[in-house]
């Protein structure tokens, strides 16, 4: 993903991932977001506070994702998990295929990648279900538990 995001903003002269207009788009929105939040996080906050020192160190690490980032974040890897671009491969696609590749024009054995792939196969299982719920939310599909 972050590679993607990265070849967005190069231009025409260095090597771009070869994208759809509604990845282009939704990457787009993606940073958008994601600089409002880094811009959000980096403002001052108040004053100190003079609490117990393991509740300060528990709230330091306590956060939120603001729903526009959550869902630009949702939108670009799902169109990135779904659409297939010009040359006929999903972006997700080309990224396992270069993970598997190993410097001596080998790919890596089965045994090598199964942690790799499994954790990918949780990733797109959660984000399948993640999209169902966000339609479902917006209107624009029925339940998903009937």
């Amino acid at each position: 993903m972050a590679a993607g995001l990265r070849s967005l903003r190069r231009d025409r002269q260095r090597c771009r991932l070869s994208v759809t207009s509604a990845i282009d788009a939704a990457g787009r929105q993606l940073l958008v977001h994601l600089e409002e939040y880094a811009s959000a996080q980096s403002a001052p906050v108040g004053p100190a506070s003079h609490g117990h020192a393991d509740t300060d160190s528990i709230n330091r690490f306590r956060f939120t994702i603001p729903s526009p980032l959550l869902d630009s974040f949702q939108e670009y890897f799902f169109l990135c998990i779904t659409s297939v671009v010009k040359s006929a491969h999903r972006p997700v696609e080309a990224f396992l295929a270069c993970f598997g590749y190993n410097e001596d024009d080998t790919f890596k054995m089965p045994s090598e990648a199964i942690s790799h792939l499994a954790a990918w196969q949780y990733l797109l299982r959660c984000t399948a279900l993640f999209e169902a719920v966000r339609l479902h939310k917006s209107g624009k599909a029925p339940s998903i538990l009937r």
